[in-house]
């Protein structure tokens, strides 16, 4: 509880980082006596800025964004998603170890940063293994999408994968994006899954994490396309070491995530676009994307 003649630093609005002594509450704040080149005055400041009222919650409209394709026809057909015929080929993928439910995406290569870059996505499943389907560009050898699936139940709608709001309205000014753009990172040639349980080990081993991914993935470049682009990797001995789902997928460009949800609204399904055009050697027909856009 605040007393008159107690000094606060303001924490916010234009007074922000100058001492205030003070006075008495008035309305939503306290009348205060402030110091500005050596003259004292008196003004009124919000609790909040006073750090004596917990802070709004912050509010913004994410825009929703469609689907670049239908991924029950890209996970059974792709055919009929890619050019030319066979560009594309499905098969099943490694399966991911969920040890609290709650996913990350990342890059593992650039896991210095990932306090700062990524944050978990804000829905989660619950514990457990859970199967995953890839589609591989056959030109390339790499990732151009994947697909988790948590239920048997059938996938009634899509949704974007997105963050807590204040991990959503962090990253976002980190990099300098608009606010209401659905969440995404940044893929710099690889992407990984991994359980939010994980994030403090990958911190502390930054470097073996880094070396373990590049040894496995690419190593020599003679030896690259022998490489599987998927494999689930577990840089540590020690039983405490995460294992991580690790994808060989482009360089450069945004990846992103959709929930599919049953008719209940529950996730029971993960799919992750990670296919750049300039990158990947199949083509997406532009009939996929208008079918994509009707769902």
């Amino acid at each position: 509880m605040a007393r008159p003649r107690e000094r606060k630093v303001v924490q916010g609005g234009p007074f922000a980082g100058m001492e205030a002594e003070l006075l008495a509450p008035e309305g939503d704040g306290w009348r205060v006596r402030v110091v500005m080149l050596d003259r004292p005055f008196e003004t009124v400041v919000p609790g909040v800025h006073l750090g004596l009222e917990p802070a709004p919650p912050p509010s913004v409209r994410i825009r929703a964004i469609e689907l670049p394709w239908d991924p029950a026809l890209l996970f059974t057909s792709p055919d009929a998603v890619f050019d030319p015929p066979g560009a594309v080929a499905v098969r099943p993928g490694p399966a991911l170890l969920l040890t609290s439910g709650r996913i990350v995406g990342f890059d593992p290569t650039n896991a210095a940063f990932l306090a700062e870059d990524y944050a978990p996505y804000e829905r989660s499943v619950a514990p457990g293994l859970y199967p995953s389907w890839v589609c591989v560009d056959g030109g390339t050898g790499n990732v151009c999408a994947v697909k988790h699936r948590f239920a048997d139940r059938p996938v009634a709608r899509w949704s974007v994968a997105g963050v807590a709001l204040e991990e959503h309205l962090r990253i976002a000014s980190r990099f300098n994006t608009p606010p209401a753009e659905p969440f995404a990172y940044e893929c710099r040639g690889f992407a990984a899954f991994v359980d939010a349980d994980a994030r403090t080990w990958i911190r502390e081993h930054v470097d073996a994490l880094r070396g373990a991914v590049l040894e496995a993935m690419v190593g020599a470049p003679a030896d690259r396309t022998a490489r599987a682009p998927d494999q689930v990797l577990r840089p540590s001995d020690d039983d405490l070491g995460p294992e991580l789902l690790v994808l060989r997928a482009h360089d450069g460009r945004p990846c992103r995530a959709w929930w599919g949800e049953d008719d209940d609204g529950n996730p029971v399904a993960l799919v992750a676009d990670l296919y750049s055009r300039g990158y990947h050697r199949a083509r997406a027909r532009r009939t996929a994307r208008a079918r994509a856009s009707r769902q």
